[in-house]
C-alpha cells in the first residue's frame, strides 16, 4: 500500500497540519494511475475467496525525510518534492494513513508494517482485531529474507510459543513464525527486467527449510510495469505449486488422534519412504516437546528421525530413501509432551518425482 518512497496506491484524503493534501498517490492530477489500486487487489481477493493485506511502512517515507530506520534524513539537505516536517507532523500523517487503510477495506487477514509501530499498535489493535501481525495477534520474522533460514539465521527447532527467531519451548505467548522469500536470486522485491527468477530445483529447499520447519512462508509477486505478474514468474508459482501437490496431497500411510505413540499400519511391503510429515493440532497449543520416528527390526526398534518442535507442520527428508519390508513397523514415539499430544496427521511419504535420492534398504 505504501512503501519505503512514501507514495500511496491508494488516493490518500491525509493532510499535512496547515490543511496542504498529502498529494503524493494514485489519483492526483498526473499520475499514471487514476484509480484506486487497493481498491481492484481487495475486489479480487474476495472473488478469489481469499483473504487479504497490507503492507504500509509507519516509520519509513523517503518523501517525509524519513530512512530506512525511521530516522529524520533530511538535516543536511532536502531534495527537491521533499517534505520536510516534524516528527509531531510525520506521525499525524501516518495515523490519518493507516486510518483510512484499516478502516476503508474491510476485515483485513494480515498486516505488514516491517518498522516501528509510531505508537499506533492501540489504534491497529481497536481497528483491526482480527488481523495477524498486530501486537495482538504477533507474528514473528524468521530473521532471513534469503529464503535460507537454516543456513543463515541457524537450524534449531522453530516454536510458536514466544518470540524471537526461534521462539521459546516454555513462551506463554502464541506466536507464529513466517519467512518472506523472493522469486529471484537477486534480493530484490520489485519488479525489473531481466532479473533471475529461481527455478523449482531452488525453490524445493526453500520450501523444506521454511514450511518444513513450522513456519509460514510468505513468497513474493513483483508486479511488473502493466500491473500483472509477468509469465516466468508465474510459471514457476505454479510449478512449485503442482509439486506440493504431486508430493504431500497422497501419503502412503497416515495416523493421527490424541496419545504418545502413533503407528503407520498401512504400509505395505516394497514401499519407498524418504519423507515424513507431522502436525500438532495447534488448536489445543504446541504440547510435544521431544519425539522420535523409528522403524522396527529384529533387533528393535531403530531411530530415523529425533527432534523437539512439531506445531504446525514439520517435515523430515530422510538421507536415503527406505524399502518397507514384510515386518517392518514405522512409527512416532512422542518422549516428552507439557500435556497429553494431539496429532493432526503423522504421514510417510514415497519420493517426489523432481527429487528422488539414493536407494538404502
Amino acid at each position: 500500500a505504501k512503501h519505503g518512497c512514501g507514495f500511496t496506491l491508494w488516493p490518500s484524503k491525509a493532510k499535512f497540519l496547515d490543511g496542504r493534501p498529502y498529494n503524493y498517490s494514485v489519483g492526483i492530477p498526473g499520475a499514471s494511475i487514476q484509480y484506486d489500486v487497493l481498491r481492484k487487489f481487495v475486489d479480487s481477493a474476495q472473488d478469489a475467496g481469499v483473504g487479504h493485506g497490507f503492507y504500509y511502512s509507519i516509520m519509513k517515507n523517503f518523501y517525509l525525510c524519513h530512512d530506512f530506520n525511521g530516522k529524520h534524513s533530511c538535516l543536511s539537505s532536502v531534495l527537491p518534492g521533499q517534505q520536510n516536517i516534524s516528527e509531531e507532523e510525520y506521525l499525524h500523517m501516518a495515523k490519518q494513513q493507516v486510518t483510512e487503510l484499516w478502516t476503508q477495506y474491510g476485515n483485513i487477514t494480515r498486516i505488514w508494517v516491517d518498522s516501528g509501530l509510531g505508537g499506533l499498535g492501540p489504534l491497529m489493535d481497536q481497528l483491526q482485531p482480527q488481523a495477524a501481525g498486530t501486537p495482538l495477534n504477533p507474528i514473528d520474522w524468521c530473521g532471513t529474507e534469503s529464503g535460507y533460514p537454516s543456513r543463515d539465521v541457524g537450524s534449531g527447532d522453530i516454536w510458536s510459543t514466544g518470540h524471537g527467531y526461534f521462539g521459546q519451548a516454555n513462551g506463554t505467548q502464541w506466536v507464529p513464525k513466517y519467512c518472506d522469500p523472493q522469486l529471484f536470486r537477486e534480493h530484490v522485491w520489485f519488479w525489473e527486467p531481466s532479473l533471475h527468477v529461481r527455478s523449482l530445483a531452488e525453490m524445493i529447499p526453500i520450501y523444506h527449510d521454511i514450511v518444513g520447519r513450522g513456519m509460514v512462508m510468505e513468497l513474493a509477486f513483483s508486479i511488473d510495469r502493466d500491473g500483472l505478474v509477468e509469465e516466468s514468474h508465474a510459471k514457476v508459482y505454479r510449478q512449485l505449486c503442482q509439486w506440493v501437490q504431486q508430493c504431500y496431497a497422497s501419503p502412503l500411510a497416515v495416523a493421527s488422534g490424541k496419545g504418545y505413540v502413533f503407528n503407520l499400519f498401512a504400509l505395505r511391503e516394497g514401499q519407498m519412504v524418504d519423507r515424513f510429515q507431522i502436525q500438532e493440532g495447534i488448536v489445543m497449543g504446541q504440547r510435544v516437546r521431544n519425539y522420535t520416528i523409528e522403524r522396527s527390526s529384529s533387533n528393535g526398534w531403530v531411530p530415523l528421525v529425533s527432534a523437539s518442535a512439531i506445531g504446525r507442520k514439520r517435515i523430515h527428508l530422510l538421507p536415503k530413501s527406505l524399502m518397507v519390508s514384510p515386518s517392518m513397523m514405522i512409527r512416532l514415539r512422542i518422549e516428552n509432551a507439557i500435556a497429553e499430544p494431539s496429532i493432526k496427521q503423522f504421514s510417510a511419504f514415497a519420493p517426489c518425482p523432481d527429487e528422488m535420492i539414493p536407494l538404502s534398504i
